[in-house]
């Protein structure tokens, strides 16, 4: 008892600890923000080095601490589980067997023991889901960098890149509840394997279509319906496999691998589009198609809908999930879905606007994060697909650690406040770090990126917030509800990246176009397409660089569209300046693009706010009664009464 004290007090001080230290690296980074804003513009970028600095070196300490926390909770836990059995054999006064012929009383009123996890099944499975995520993702980002070289070579605007990149959702909307609803009655195995599949076979077809922006619309939407059902049909494939003490961790390994696709895949992709493999940008379809094949081939071959169906699963482990899940089992045919009790269930709502409100910060920078490193931080293509991967590399990293953190923390506090206290965690973060990126002046690329990063890695909090919630509240209909609530989430997948690209017109013009003569490069416009139509055809006598520091205060004024005398960089001219207007093209800048740009992160961060509000009100813990409303036939051939208690679940308290 008193080593479980020292243990206990060891931890809250560990705790303690990590709680002062993200505190004094949240003081650290906005004194130096205060400081360097009051500073000239030369001090300003060696601040925002030293920040950067900064904040790695506290994530690192908070980071190291963390994994300190997790192994401290996990001796505890085994010293509790360790003395509380003794007590239990000690009290019970049972006599052990030490005839090795006969069967031990310890054999006999043991609780099955689980394998370790380099040895389970469930473990299997979840790295096996996770680089199923990781392919979707891949399959799914890949043409947000490949659009940058695309829209150059066939001219497209902004809107119409922001259509072609949002075609995907049209169909991932389109079979969420379908998914999640046969999963749950035939199992996930085949409806996300397949779905993998699907996707993999159009990513292949990109190339060939591309030049047609009907079927190239076509075979996204086409993708987004195979991958449609991949997130119910986890969520139906987990509630079989994980027990509820480990749900938060399974569920963040599997997860996890979306996060990683996208890190995989960004730079990746930047590195083949910018390069001559197989034609530079369409090898990004075929190496990330050519996987997805592969990994569908394996995913048939090594796993199954439910442990009892597992070919390799040990029967101690079998034993173990049985034991963990014996009051959750599903008759032979499962239930009508009670489809107006969820409906009406304020705690699925909490889920549904929780989950809109997340995807539409996050969709929008997963698809618009490579055009705004390239339009307004003038990142090439390369180094803006290897910047646009730290984002989700904080991503990754923080939901395979809060998911850890997130198990233990229910063993000791209720579910529903671990839920709450962890989304809205990650929301705060979310906030405050995108708001601060709209307020970085060209230039400051560095502290751009992070700011992106703590944002979008704040997500890893809200994985384990409302993402796992849909198991605590109903196990059995989980796949319905991720359903459901994704269905609401996909919304702000084709309407977010549509609004960004209303919101922020102004794109840079990666061409060189010929204005009376002079061959300009690198300007901005907002119009139909990518850049405005040469307005000569006579040859170019001069060209210029609209980001060259450098031209005469002359070539710099007729850049600038000020109408000057005659330059000497161009004799036999006429008075002239570039247009204002070419078109339907208005001329724009940088600054007016990042000004733009500080609108669409305002947006998101607004809509964060009011997801946060809702979820932190409204949400529950335990198995709410729609779960287990059943039939009186159904109801028979479990043996049990139509209304069940929630604490039937193990689930506990809320």
């Amino acid at each position: 008892m008193c080593s479980l004290s020292l243990w206990s007090l060891s931890l809250w001080s560990l705790s303690l600890s990590l709680s002062l230290s993200l505190s004094l690296s949240l003081s650290l980074s906005l004194s130096l923000l205060c400081l360097s804003l009051s500073l000239s513009v030369s001090l300003c970028l060696s601040l925002s080095l030293s920040l950067c600095l900064s904040v790695s070196l506290s994530l690192s300490l908070s980071l190291s601490l963390s994994v300190s926390l997790s192994l401290c909770l996990s001796l505890c836990d085994h010293l509790a589980r360790s003395y509380s059995f003794s007590l239990q054999i000690k009290g019970s006064g049972a006599r052990v067997c030490t005839d090795p012929r006969q069967p031990s009383i310890m054999q006999e009123v043991a609780p099955a023991q689980s394998p370790p996890w380099y040895k389970s099944s469930r473990y299997f499975i979840a790295v096996m889901a996770f680089l199923g995520f990781l392919n979707v993702y891949a399959l799914r980002v890949n043409l947000s960098v490949a659009a940058v070289k695309m829209a150059d070579q066939y001219n497209w605007s902004q809107t119409e890149k922001a259509l072609i990149l949002s075609s995907f959702f049209y169909g991932y909307i389109a079979t969420q509840i379908p998914g999640g609803w046969v999963a749950t009655r035939l199992g996930g195995k085949w409806v996300f394997g397949l779905g993998v599949f699907v996707t993999a076979a159009m990513t292949l077809l990109t190339p060939v279509v591309a030049a047609h922006k009907g079927l190239l619309l076509a075979v996204r939407v086409l993708e987004g319906i195979g991958e449609g059902g991949t997130f119910p049909a986890m969520h139906a494939m987990l509630s079989r496999w994980a027990p509820p003490a480990e749900r938060s961790r399974l569920a963040t390994i599997c997860y996890a691998g979306s996060y990683f696709g996208t890190v995989v895949s960004l730079p990746i992709s930047g590195v083949l589009a910018s390069g001559d493999f197989l034609g530079g940008w369409p090898s990004v379809f075929y190496v990330f198609g050519t996987l997805g094949v592969l990994w569908f081939i394996a995913w048939v071959m090594t796993t199954s809908n439910n442990p009892e169906s597992h070919r390799w699963i040990k029967p101690e482990e079998l034993r173990f999930i049985q034991e963990s899940m014996a009051n959750q089992s599903s008759p032979e045919k499962p239930p009508p879905t009670p489809w107006l009790p969820i409906l009406s269930s304020s705690a699925v709502w909490a889920i549904i606007v929780a989950h809109t409100c997340q995807n539409w910060g996050f969709y929008t920078l997963l698809t618009c994060l490579p055009t705004y490193f390239n339009d307004v931080l003038r990142f090439n293509i390369e180094s803006g697909g290897i910047n646009a991967a730290y984002p989700y590399l904080a991503l990754f990293l923080l939901t395979i650690g809060i998911g850890q953190v997130a198990d233990h923390l229910r063993s000791r506090f209720s579910t529903v406040f671990v839920r709450k206290l962890l989304n809205t965690t990650g929301y705060v973060i979310g906030i405050t770090f995108l708001v601060l990126a709209g307020f970085v002046k060209p230039g400051q690329n560095a502290l751009a990126v992070t700011y992106l990063t703590l944002s979008v890695g704040s997500g890893g909090f809200v994985q384990s917030g409302f993402n796992i919630n849909h198991l605590d509240i109903s196990p059995r209909y989980a796949g319905v509800l991720m359903g459901l609530t994704n269905c609401a989430g996909t919304i702000p997948g084709f309407v977010g990246p549509t609004v960004a690209g209303i919101l922020a017109p102004c794109a840079l013009c990666d061409k060189t176009i010929n204005v009376d003569g002079y061959c300009v490069a690198d300007t901005y416009w907002e119009g139909p397409g990518q850049c405005p139509p040469n307005t000569t055809d006579v040859p170019c006598h001069t060209y210029l660089s609209a980001l060259d520091d450098s031209l005469p205060a002359d070539v710099q004024a007729f850049i600038d569209g000020i109408e000057t005398a005659k330059t000497t960089t161009s004799p036999g001219t006429h008075n002239s300046s570039l247009p204002a207007k070419i078109g339907n093209y208005k001329r724009c800048s940088q600054h007016i693009a990042q000004v733009q740009w500080r609108n669409v992160f305002y947006l998101s961060a607004s809509i964060f706010a009011f997801g946060a509000l809702v979820f932190l009100v409204l949400a529950k813990g335990t198995v709410q009664p729609f779960n287990d409303i059943v039939s009186e036939e159904t109801a028979a051939l479990l043996g049990k009464s139509v209304n069940l208690q929630p604490d039937s679940y193990g689930l506990g308290e809320a």
